[in-house]
């Protein structure tokens, strides 16, 4: 996705966590290499100032900034043995509408200033290590 994070924002499942975390990913030194920025996102000051830290300090053109929001995982029921009731659709498309306006209001501003290639991965994630690890 271009410079300011306009259209629908892809989404991918897995099962990660993710603190307010900046690395780079560069596959092979070369003069026309891309580096690949992956900024770890939540509603917080703390990935603002990262992100804008990223964004003033870090950024060099043809560089790439994935930012990545993690929304935790939908619960599901399980009324009695054996039966299980998957999440609520309509409820799993209200979150990842409301973390698209989030990220949109709080981090696109942002690399919008700077010029930045963004792309934005939503994930959804075990909300504990006990189901990731299971």
């Amino acid at each position: 996705m271009a410079s300011g994070m306009t259209g629908a924002l892809p989404h991918s499942r897995s099962t990660i966590s993710i603190a307010s975390t900046i690395s780079v990913v560069a596959s092979e030194f070369d003069e026309d290499y891309v580096r690949h920025i992956i900024v770890g996102l939540d509603n917080s000051t703390t990935s603002q100032a990262a992100l804008a830290w990223a964004a003033k300090e870090l950024y060099r053109p043809g560089d790439k900034f994935h930012l990545v929001h993690v929304i935790p995982e939908p619960p599901t029921l399980h009324p009695w043995p054996g039966v299980y009731v998957p999440p609520d659709d309509a409820m799993e498309r209200q979150e990842f509408r409301e973390a698209t306006a989030m990220v949109r209001a709080a981090f696109a501003p942002i690399v919008s200033r700077h010029k930045i290639p963004t792309d934005v991965h939503l994930i959804v994630a075990a909300d504990s290590p006990d189901s990731i690890a299971g």
